[in-house]
């Protein structure tokens, strides 16, 4: 394997590691804070983007979009989310967030805000502002 495969392969591995240990952090110190955090990750996908559709939510998260429904009927039940049919197609069925919704991604938002930066305290200025870089120029792609 050449230098550059594996300073890449080395790369991939910190960051899903890397990842996964803040994931794991998160979930130590309380979550997103009134929800779980797949729901929260549900929620403010929904959010962005507006009406959405199960398919969408469930490739967002990666599962099967049975999968996908029973998660999406937790937030319904709990009116964080509310189904909306498309008025060009009466099978097709979306979901948006509700204002409940918004309060809520708003507050867990700020509370994941706090916890992330507790977490990355450890971290130098320097070392932040370069983090800061490289990661708004991987999203960039």
């Amino acid at each position: 394997m050449t230098k550059s495969k594996n300073r890449s392969a080395e790369l991939a591995l910190l960051i899903m590691n890397a990842g996964r240990l803040l994931h794991q952090k998160l979930h130590e110190s309380g979550g997103s804070g009134s929800v779980s955090m797949l729901h929260f990750k549900i929620m403010s996908f929904v959010g962005e983007r507006g009406p959405t559709t199960m398919k969408d939510v469930a490739g967002f998260l990666g599962v099967t979009a049975p999968s996908a429904t029973v998660l999406v009927n937790r937030l319904t039940k709990s009116g964080e989310l509310a189904r909306v049919k498309s008025p060009k197609d009466r099978r097709s069925v979306s979901v948006k967030l509700t204002a409940s919704g918004r309060k809520s991604v708003a507050r867990d938002r700020q509370a994941l805000v706090g916890r992330m930066s507790s977490i990355l305290s450890c971290i130098s200025t320097a070392e932040a502002d370069k983090l800061t870089v490289i990661l708004k120029n991987l999203l960039k792609k």
